[in-house]
């Protein structure tokens, strides 16, 4: 999933008043990657549940209990230092915009992908 697709999604789960309403409005711009092959619809599902769910609250403290990683283990894995991860988690010096899509985006990806 790319950050504009991404970002679209995550607009439009903002414009809609439900989850069911959310996934509906969003036929047309699911990833490829989140098709499946004998035609499930569960890792979409998912995928949209967890964008809505993010989108909803959209901030690092969110996205760092999304992740399932401690402080830490985020810094290792995404190598931002420590202490900046505690200051996004704590709300203070709050990572640029454009920085925090690409995170989300990559943290959201690897969820679903984790999962099936």
């Amino acid at each position: 999933m790319t950050v504009q697709n991404f970002n679209a999604l995550r607009m439009k789960a903002k414009d809609c008043e439900t989850l069911k309403q959310y996934i509906n409005a969003c036929s047309d711009s699911i990833p490829p990657e989140w098709i499946s092959g004998d035609g499930s619809t569960e890792k979409i599902t998912y995928g949209l549940t967890l964008i809505w769910e993010l989108s909803h609250s959209y901030d690092f403290p969110h996205l760092l209990k999304m992740s399932g990683l401690s402080s830490v283990g985020f810094s290792l894995e995404y190598d931002i230092p420590l202490q900046t991860v505690e200051d996004w988690r704590m709300n203070q010096n709050l990572p640029h915009q454009w920085t925090f899509d690409i995170l989300a985006r990559s943290v959201i990806s690897w969820i679903v992908e984790s999962a099936f």
